[in-house]
């Protein structure tokens, strides 16, 4: 099942359960870029699938089988978190790939942006609280790029190029995940 919100800018996709927030992780999954910072709007967990200040080498498909996880939290209630510019991800699958991987699904929802749209980390978890959808737990799907650079165009703003020392690191941890779940090395 999808919804997509009145400003034609969210899609939310729920298996067979439906929209459960305080059972369920979110997984925001976009393009990112590093913007600042906010204060939570309700106390939830912040996960980030990659390293700050890098590039994310994680499919959406792999995140709702469960194959991924953080390499950073942000904890607590209504603290301080680093807030990101979000755009549409054009390399996630179709909504009907993301529904079928969701159907039976208990422990995930998947929030996508929709072509063309934009939004922020921040503008996110306001509307959901709004939406009385107060996820505990969001797992943030997303590069995690900083600066300015001509190298990263992000929705009309340049972000800095992913630094090549944190780009071999998440693909030295991405190769001993694999072989890790291959079993070739313990």
């Amino acid at each position: 099942m999808k919804w997509t919100d009145s400003t034609n800018t969210v899609t939310l996709y729920t298996g067979d359960t439906g929209f459960e927030a305080g059972t369920k992780t979110l997984i925001i999954s976009t393009h990112g870029g590093l913007s600042g910072s906010f204060t939570k709007p309700y106390p939830c967990v912040i996960k980030f699938a990659t390293p700050k200040g890098s590039a994310l080498c994680a499919s959406l498909l792999d995140a709702i089988n469960g194959n991924v996880t953080e390499s950073e939290i942000a904890i607590g209630g209504k603290i301080k978190s680093d807030d990101y510019d979000l755009a549409y991800f054009e390399h996630d699958p179709s909504s009907r790939r993301i529904e079928s991987a969701l159907a039976g699904n208990t422990d995930y929802d998947v929030l996508t942006l929709m072509p063309n749209k934009s939004s922020k980390l921040s503008t996110i978890l306001t509307w959901l609280n709004s939406w009385k959808l107060k996820y505990v737990g969001i797992l943030c799907l997303f590069c995690r790029v900083t600066g300015n650079d001509d190298d990263y165009t992000f929705i009309g703003r340049r972000v800095k190029h992913v630094l090549q020392p944190n780009r071999m690191q998440v693909l030295s941890t991405a190769i001993a995940l694999e072989l890790k779940a291959k079993g070739l090395v313990h």
